[in-house]
Formats: structure tokens, sequence, C-alpha cells
């Protein structure tokens, strides 16, 4: 029996370029936008950073206008 490893690898290496752009993401726990505002079930936008030690970290903002 044989897998094709490259399918899966390319898949995640998409998901990673996605996760370091800001993308759509609805919260579904309160999460902070800003100082002052707290967004909880309705869609914001994210995009993560990942850190060694730490592993991914989330920063989120309103959804910006285009």
């Amino acid at each position: 029996m044989r897998f094709n490893i490259t399918d899966g690898f390319q898949k995640k290496c998409e998901r990673i370029d996605m996760l370091e752009c800001w993308h759509k993401w609805f919260a579904w726990h309160p999460i902070r936008v800003n100082t002052w505002q707290i967004a909880w079930l309705e869609t914001i936008e994210r995009r993560g950073h990942w850190y060694s030690q730490l592993g991914w970290c989330f920063e989120y903002r309103e959804i910006q206008a285009q």
C-alpha cells in the first residue's frame, strides 16, 4: 500500500499561509478586538504568528471595509 504524503504537506503549507494573513473567523468565544471592544458570536478577522516557544498567537480586528 502506498500513500502520497505530498498532498498532506501541501495542504498544511496552504493552511499556514492562510493563518498568517488576515482572514474571516467566527468568534465563538469572547475575543478582544481592540482596547475597548469585545466581539462574541460574530464574524471578525484574525491572523496568526508562529512562535517556537509559544506556538500560534493570534491577533484580531473588526472586518475592514474594502
